[in-house]
């Protein structure tokens, strides 16, 4: 999807400016975990027990994002997900699935950087999607602070780099 918008594929007011902007608008993240999924057995059946893994499954990548005054980014993460599941329109929704072909993006760099602003590492997730964008509150009782947009991805595997 970001490759689509960085290429201009995607014809949406605005939405061009994603790929400068959002890589200075993250203000938190929850990085890429993996968990083993694991059978218990017996080597030859019988003595102590042991995890044998079989699987792995992982956690999924929450960040957050500050919005712009323009709505931007908060637009392009409903976006998105509009094009996982067509939802918007109202009488013209089609209420149906896409193929996660046509809606994840092959690979969503997130890059970790030190008190100085020095990289330190980065994560490759890949085939990732917006799976949740949750609701942007809005309260005149907050007027010095900045609006957030949280957003939920799966993916499917990731590497770590150093530098």
């Amino acid at each position: 999807m970001l490759a689509a918008v960085a290429n201009g594929n995607v014809n949406t007011s605005g939405i061009q400016q994603i790929p400068g902007i959002l890589q200075f608008r993250a203000e938190k993240a929850l990085l890429p975990g993996a968990v083993a999924i694991t059978n218990d057995t017996n080597k030859f059946g019988v003595g102590p027990v042991i995890k044998q893994p079989y699987n792995t499954a992982f956690s999924d990548v929450r960040m957050t994002f500050l919005a712009d005054s323009d709505g931007v980014i908060e637009y392009f993460f409903n976006f998105w997900q509009n094009q996982c599941y067509n939802f918007s329109g109202g009488d013209t929704a089609s209420f149906l699935a896409n193929y996660r072909s046509d809606f994840v993006s092959p690979v969503v760099t997130v890059n970790k950087y030190n008190n100085q602003g020095a990289l330190v590492n980065y994560f490759e997730i890949y085939k990732a999607w917006p799976t949740t964008v949750t609701p942007v509150q809005l309260d005149w009782g907050q007027q010095d602070s900045l609006v957030k947009v949280d957003v939920t991805f799966n993916y499917v595997g990731f590497t770590m780099f150093t530098q």
